[in-house]
């Protein structure tokens, strides 16, 4: 890594290089992040993988334990479902308060993103997903509400990109989202906040199930040591 990075440069692409692999499986529920392993990767002392892992601590993605330090966070099928909830109630309300502001630019923008998303597998479509839903929520002007929903889908994004390759395809996922698109083009602020309601409860049912059948979740549990900046 670069020396000239400042603490903060360093802190940021730790966080997000971590942030990446949590989401995309590569990290799974119960991996231990060895921080003297990852600084030495970098170069760099203790302190900004530190930084960068309370930062994911934050965002629900890591869990410090006494004896263990940081460890991939690990959700329970309630709390998965507990989260799913959340969406759903947040989520079609912030499309509400956005809808009034979404231009046929905007929406031609998420087509775009959720077009890309389709084209790529798992775990390269997190982005492009995210993209499509931030897209339509922006204007909404709730920047709060928006950091709350990005850390939501965070953390229900890393059990549904496990399935998301078949099973997406067979409920409907991407009919359902071309579905609220088609409302809000046609002006129906009230369908679309239905659609994008019952597109977050399907996914719901489908990740806590996947979940309690021990299936939304990557890999072996491993000690997490060096990571690879990006270029």
């Amino acid at each position: 890594m670069n020396r000239t990075h400042d603490k903060q440069t360093v802190t940021q692409v730790v966080t997000e290089q971590v942030r990446q692999k949590i989401l995309s499986g590569d990290l799974p529920a119960g991996s231990v992040l060895r921080q003297d392993a990852i600084a030495a990767d970098y170069t760099v002392s203790r302190i900004p993988v530190r930084e960068a892992l309370r930062q994911l601590e934050a965002e629900g993605l890591v869990t410090f334990y006494a004896h263990r330090g940081a460890v991939v966070s690990s959700l329970s099928p309630e709390e998965l479902n507990e989260l799913f909830e959340l969406r759903a109630l947040i989520e079609p309300e912030l499309l509400r308060k956005a809808a009034p502001n979404l231009t046929q630019r905007d929406l031609k923008q998420a087509e775009r993103f959720l077009i890309s998303s389709w084209k790529m597998t798992s775990p390269d479509r997190i982005i492009p997903a995210w993209d499509f839903y931030a897209t339509l929520y922006t204007p909404a002007g709730k920047p709060k509400n928006l950091d709350l929903v990005r850390s939501l889908h965070n953390q229900t994004n890393r059990y549904w990109i496990t399935i998301a390759d078949g099973q997406s395809e067979r409920d409907g996922s991407r009919n359902r989202r071309e579905a609220v698109l088609a409302a809000l083009r046609a002006g129906d602020v009230d369908g679309a906040s239905d659609l994008l309601r019952l597109h977050l409860q399907t996914c719901g049912l489908i990740a806590v199930e996947a979940s309690r059948s021990g299936g939304s979740e990557r890999g072996r549990r491993r000690s997490v040591g060096p990571l690879k900046a990006a270029g």
